[in-house]
């Protein structure tokens, strides 16, 4: 067995599809940053599906992508420090890996902080400020993992003031939507910012005049143009009009929603077009 993940990967390189020789060459110039990114990131910025990833996993004997990041973490410290075990702080072979896990989840959390340190708009953090401590109700809305997010930024709220409330089902997020007056705030929690859920509410708050605050990891600017200069090389899919869509919910030049993209993975029982007819 080769001494790490990307010994290993090395070795069979030359067995990979195409599709999995392009993500392993995006690993190899941006190990350290792909053991923090969500799957759906990954394939956005390899420019390969979600379905290839997962492939790519299982042929390299992982479970799944969270072992791929688990396996680069090793694989990164190994590097940096020549030896594995107790010294390197990573667990050899007979050790349990809960340790290092642990020093992963720790290690992503700081990471975190300091990039949202680093994006944070002090002018734009004092508006969202004045217009969450004016606000009559503040309803807290997500979808998927923007739902925790949302019911735990309403819990903590919740001990500091009573306007604050969590709506978890989407219908429910449409019925408040629809009631909401402009004294009131919709905070909502969305990883890209531009799925069609998201946009039919944020439609209808715009409509009533109700004040959006939308926490993604897409960051907005006072226009689009500035946004994709500044981050548009980090998304090279869906990017233009996922922020074109955040800039015009915020400036009054909302359309009907789009239809909604899919995720990249190919439907179970189909072949991923991606890979069709890839040869090794």
């Amino acid at each position: 067995m080769a001494e790490s993940f990307l010994d290993s990967l090395t070795e069979r390189y030359n067995t990979l599809t195409r599709s999995e020789k392009k993500l392993a060459g995006h690993i190899f110039a941006n190990a350290t940053k792909v053991q923090y990114l969500s799957i759906n990131s990954l394939a956005e910025d390899s420019g390969v599906s979600q379905a290839t990833i997962t492939r790519f996993c299982r042929k390299m004997g992982l479970s799944g992508y969270h072992n791929l990041k688990i396996a680069l973490a090793k694989s990164d410290r190994a590097a940096h420090s020549g030896t594995t075990g107790p010294e390197s702080g990573l667990p050899s072979e007979e050790e349990d890996d809960l340790s290092a896990v642990c020093r992963r989840l720790c290690d992503s959390y700081q990471s975190s902080l300091r990039e949202t340190m680093e994006q944070l708009q002090p002018d734009s953090f004092r508006r969202a400020v004045t217009l969450l401590s004016g606000a009559k109700h503040v309803y807290c809305f997500g979808q998927g993992a923007g739902m925790v997010m949302a019911l735990e930024t309403a819990a903590l709220f919740s001990m500091v003031s009573q306007s604050f409330v969590h709506i978890s089902d989407s219908h429910l997020q449409m019925v408040h939507t629809a009631l909401a007056t402009p004294e009131d705030v919709i905070l909502f929690f969305s990883y890209s910012g531009s799925t069609k859920e998201v946009q039919e509410i944020l439609n209808l708050a715009k409509e009533r005049g109700v004040p959006i605050l939308l926490v993604s990891e897409r960051l907005g600017h006072e226009n689009v143009e500035t946004t994709l200069q500044t981050y548009g090389h980090l998304y090279p899919t869906q990017t233009t009009e996922a922020l074109e869509r955040m800039d015009s919910m915020m400036t009054g030049d909302l359309g009907g929603p789009r239809k909604a993209q899919g995720n990249g993975a190919a439907p179970e029982g189909e072949e991923d077009p991606e890979e069709a007819g890839d040869l090794p």
